[in-house]
C-alpha cells in the first residue's frame, strides 16, 4: 500500500516537538476514540485509565457533547477534583 501524504504543519522553533504532538495527536485520539464507540455495537460507554493525561478535557467535553458515558480512571485526589469541575 502506498502512504499518502495529505496536510504537512509548520512549526515554530519555539514550540517543542511534545506541545506539537499533543495539539495534534489528542484531538485525533479523541475524535478517533468517540468515532469508535459510537459505530460500534457495544455503544455503552468509554473508560479512559489515563484520566490525568492531557487528553481529559477534550475526551470528557466531546463525550459529554455526544451523550457517550465516561469512566476516568485517576492516580491523585487532585486529578479527581479537576474533573468534578
Amino acid at each position: 500500500m502506498d502512504a499518502v501524504l495529505v496536510k504537512t504543519f509548520d512549526i515554530d522553533k519555539d514550540i517543542s516537538l511534545t506541545s506539537a504532538a499533543s495539539g495534534i495527536g489528542n484531538p485525533l485520539t479523541v475524535v478517533g476514540m468517540t468515532h469508535t464507540n459510537e459505530h460500534t455495537q457495544r455503544k455503552k460507554g468509554m473508560i479512559h485509565s489515563g484520566a490525568g493525561s492531557a487528553l481529559r478535557s477534550m475526551l470528557n467535553k466531546r463525550s459529554q457533547a455526544l451523550g457517550i458515558p465516561l469512566l476516568n480512571i485517576v492516580k491523585r485526589e487532585e486529578q479527581a477534583e479537576f474533573l468534578k469541575k
